[in-house]
């Protein structure tokens, strides 16, 4: 099958004579338009905001039910639709494990719900590089690399990407070996932790380092559905999808960009060992507690340069975290009776000036795609 390429700082190549076979790693998943584009809100929300609100562990301030940031492209709207949250002893706001961090850390509000690179390098600056953030479990390229260097955190500080160390051969999530029918090793490694004896893949505990960017732990129940293109096999390939140890159900897979972890239950399991350090695992009722929060926060860009609100009164329904919250997921739009992004017929024929100049663009492309989609 010729090189393999698994996103992150190294490349890897492997056998030709071996097929893959290895669906815990799968890169391929199911995505419907409704889902893609709801997920763009996301996108937009996590543009960078001011270090005046970053959120520490433990500072114990209230969550409130809905809060706004500026960012760079206008304001972001943070919904908590369970109301008020205090933070006090909640384990997603608590320093649970070893390394001073909390979920919170790299899931910051302003941020939405995920961690721009700005924020990370404001917080460098701010503390010389002292903050947890930057742990060397995978705060560094590599945990070899000299402690207080800018340079040892360049995955971070330029990309945003945390080191995330894959075992290998890969295991299920209960810890147990596959076997892939297929080999790997290491072509190019810059930032020498693929061919590190400790880190690396040749190690007593053989490691593969890929880096990736926080997933935003908001608007999960676009990610974690069982509607409409969740089933046994995926779609695209046709090989068997992850199951829910938990329920024994097939995953959306879209939960993760790579598909590691598929279900919030996992995740915050995993995330609480590999990157909180954790002493032992999580209790039952903290998986609880993260889960419950993350499945009740909304994140979406609210107010856009030029255009101004999104969300004022009588504006369309496909904007801001509340229409977000109250739409349904997993429901394949089909701009006829479904409108993918729906407008609701407002920002149609108007003026070419001020605030209306800016959504008189908006609502021309929507009505460009859907003609197109149609």
């Amino acid at each position: 099958m010729g090189a393999m390429l698994l996103p992150g700082l190294s490349d890897f190549r492997a056998r030709p004579d071996l097929k893959p076979h290895n669906n815990s790693l799968a890169m391929t998943k199911w995505h419907s338009r409704f889902l893609a584009v709801w997920l763009l809100a996301v996108v937009v929300a996590a543009a960078p905001a001011s270090s005046t609100s970053w959120w520490s562990p433990g500072q114990g301030t209230p969550l409130p039910e809905y809060a706004t940031y500026q960012n760079d492209q206008g304001e972001l709207g943070v919904l908590n639709t369970a109301g008020s949250l205090a933070t006090k002893g909640h384990p997603f706001f608590e320093p649970i494990g070893t390394n001073g961090r909390a979920c919170v850390t790299c899931h910051q509000p302003s941020d939405g719900m995920s961690l721009s690179v700005r924020s990370i390098r404001e917080r460098w600056t701010a503390t010389g590089g002292k903050d947890p953030l930057f742990a060397a479990v995978d705060g560094m390229n590599c945990p070899n690399l000299p402690p207080d260097d800018p340079r040892s955190h360049s995955q971070l500080l330029e990309r945003g990407l945390f080191r995330i160390a894959l075992p290998w051969p890969p295991q299920r999530p209960d810890g147990t070996r596959l076997d892939p029918e297929f080999s790997i090793e290491v072509v190019r490694d810059p930032g020498g932790c693929n061919t590190d004896p400790k880190y690396g893949l040749n190690s007593p505990n053989p490691t593969i380092s890929v880096y990736r960017r926080p997933r935003p732990v908001a608007n999960t129940k676009y990610t974690t559905h069982q509607n409409f293109g969740v089933g046994p096999f995926i779609g695209k390939n046709g090989m068997p999808s992850s199951v829910d140890p938990d329920t024994g159900k097939p995953t959306s897979m879209n939960l993760m960009s790579d598909a590691r972890a598929a279900t919030l239950v996992l995740q915050a399991q995993d995330a609480a060992k590999n990157h909180l350090q954790i002493a032992g695992t999580l209790s039952v009722a903290q998986v609880a507690r993260i889960t419950e929060f993350e499945r009740q926060v909304y994140v979406a860009q609210v107010a856009r340069g030029e255009a101004g609100s999104l969300v004022e009164p009588d504006g369309p329904p496909a904007f801001g975290p509340r229409n977000l919250a109250a739409d349904e997921a997993g429901v394949l739009g089909n701009n006829t009776t479904r409108y993918v992004f729906p407008l609701g017929g407002k920002w149609t024929h108007l003026p070419r000036s001020g605030d209306d100049a800016a959504r008189g663009i908006i609502a021309g492309g929507e009505a460009v795609a859907a003609s197109a989609e149609t």
